[in-house]
């Protein structure tokens, strides 16, 4: 609300302030505060001359009660303002209570629901008068506060008079109504969940960086199929450019099936035999198979003993003429000791 300015009008004699305009327009907040200022010192009145006392009294005092009141309209905008931008600024909590409406028939509580404890009511009347004094205290003068206080008391007695007769669930405990225990059940279920919710979000972040991965790996993939496609589309052009001599022979994936080691039973590690007849299978020739195998190893035994006679013939030799030498005499030829 502007202010007004009659009172400056109705005294002549009082000396007027230069009015300084900002070279800025000013915002909503500042018009406000700067209005309230202006309207406060409105309210101060100088002190008028013997002469202007008698022209300026009636008119004064008609004003006076309109400027304070359109200064106190004005601060408690302001004050009101002030009051929205902090409740703006203040974090909103992240448990929130919602509503959730259940129906329940008339039957049910009257058969099952009971009034409340003494204990409950107690509790109940408790909260009620914590809830009182700071409306109480709210107001600035005694008269307002007995008034509200009157008011505050009516509604508390009904309240207390409902409560008596009022039904509640047979599953309703003290600890509903008992702020202090809520307050540290609260506490509890909340530091439990704290790590929970902590264990979540890395979990969270490490998932979605995960999927990130994955989304690289799948795009790299796809580009890989596609150049390998087009290598594949290249490389089938230019053998159909190439001569017929020099093209490479074309393998069908069918004719391939079947040709592999494993799918002919090809044995790798163990010698084949110079014949594909079976002897040990022949009763003619097995006797004499056996005899023979038995006189090759009869010899592989006798040549196994003579291994180191040529060994020691050779030292022999060389022992010989190395005597025969410091003697003076050659060993007759053809000596074979």
């Amino acid at each position: 609300m502007a202010p007004s300015r009659p009172a400056a009008r109705s005294k002549p004699n009082a000396p007027r302030k230069p009015v300084s305009r900002p070279a800025a327009r000013p915002t909503k907040s500042s018009q406000s505060r700067t209005t309230t200022k202006k309207s406060t010192a409105a309210q101060v009145p100088t002190r008028p001359t013997s002469a202007s006392k008698s022209s300026s009294s009636k008119q004064a005092a008609t004003t006076k009660p309109t400027k304070s009141k359109k200064s106190t309209v004005e601060i408690y905008e302001d004050d009101g303002r002030q009051q929205e931008q902090e409740e703006e600024q203040e974090p909103v909590s992240e448990y929130i209570l919602r509503n959730k409406t259940r129906n329940i028939s008339r039957a049910v509580i009257d058969k099952r629901w009971r009034p409340m404890a003494p204990e409950v009511q107690e509790r109940v009347k408790e909260i009620m008068e914590s809830v009182e004094r700071p409306i109480i205290a709210s107001f600035r003068t005694e008269k307002k506060r007995r008034e509200g206080q009157e008011v505050l008391g009516k509604a508390v007695r009904k309240l207390r008079q409902a409560l008596v007769q009022l039904p509640v669930p047979t599953t309703t405990k003290d600890l509903h109504f008992n702020l202090e225990k809520l307050l540290e059940e609260t506490r509890v279920m909340q530091e439990k969940l704290e790590p929970t919710l902590r264990f979540n979000a890395i979990v969270e972040a490490t998932l979605e960086k995960e999927r990130k991965q994955l989304e690289q790996d799948e795009a790299k993939l796809a580009e890989l199929k596609a150049n390998a496609h087009q290598q594949e589309l290249l490389r089938k052009q230019r053998s159909k450019k190439m001569h017929p001599l020099l093209r490479p022979p074309q393998r069908d994936e069918d004719s391939q099936l079947g040709d592999m080691p494993d799918d002919i039973k090809m044995v790798m590690n163990e010698p084949t035999l110079g014949s594909t007849f079976d002897l040990a299978s022949d009763s003619q020739t097995s006797a004499l198979s056996n005899e023979l195998k038995r006189h090759l190893t009869t010899m592989q035994t006798n040549r196994s003993q003579l291994e180191g006679i040529a060994e020691w013939t050779r030292r022999s030799q060389t022992a010989v003429e190395e005597v025969s030498r410091k003697a003076g005499k050659r060993t007759p030829d053809g000596l074979v000791l």
